[in-house]
């Protein structure tokens, strides 16, 4: 997992722990926040708003980009959650290979 800054399609930025998926839905987020800003800095919200569940999962059609976060963002989120998650992740298989004659 690796901790990423998301631009959603709405326009909400989250960090979180992201493991992307092979199928859809295409993003797995482990302990997601919602970046706002506060004044003259940011703050970090629970994501999504109303719940405290730690795992989401979006679909590829939710997420505009996924970049690294700020040395700034990246600080102030590990203040809450200093370590990754330690969650067993699902393994994808190899897709085989078809060989065709041509």
């Amino acid at each position: 997992m690796k901790l990423k800054l998301l631009l959603l399609s709405d326009g909400t930025y989250v960090i979180a722990w992201i493991y992307e998926l092979p199928e859809e839905p295409k993003a797995f987020l482990a302990m997601p926040m919602q970046v706002t800003n506060k004044g003259k800095g940011t703050s970090l919200k629970t994501f999504p708003l109303y719940s405290q569940q730690e795992f989401i999962l979006l679909y590829s059609n939710s997420i505009c980009t996924i970049v690294e976060p700020d040395e700034n963002l990246r600080s102030k989120y590990q203040t809450i959650h200093p370590d990754e998650p330690d969650i067993e992740l699902p393994k994808s298989e190899p897709q085989e290979q078809l060989l065709t004659e041509e």
